[in-house]
């Protein structure tokens, strides 16, 4: 058990629901596939749209 400030945590329904249930995949292993990998490969897709600060990345406009 650790010690936690709950101001600085997420609220779980303000997460992305694109983000959220591909974490529930990883966490409670499931969508595995035939590699057994389906799921943490979804994660990594969708962690690159969130890296700059939690924002969904966005193509720039041309």
């Amino acid at each position: 058990m650790g010690i936690v400030n709950p101001s600085m945590l997420e609220v779980y329904d303000d997460i992305p629901v694109e983000a959220r249930e591909a974490i529930e995949d990883v966490m409670l292993n499931r969508n595995q596939g035939e590699t057994g990998q389906d799921a943490t490969e979804r994660l990594m897709t969708v962690a690159e749209n969130y890296q700059d600060g939690g924002k969904k990345k966005t193509a720039p406009s041309i």
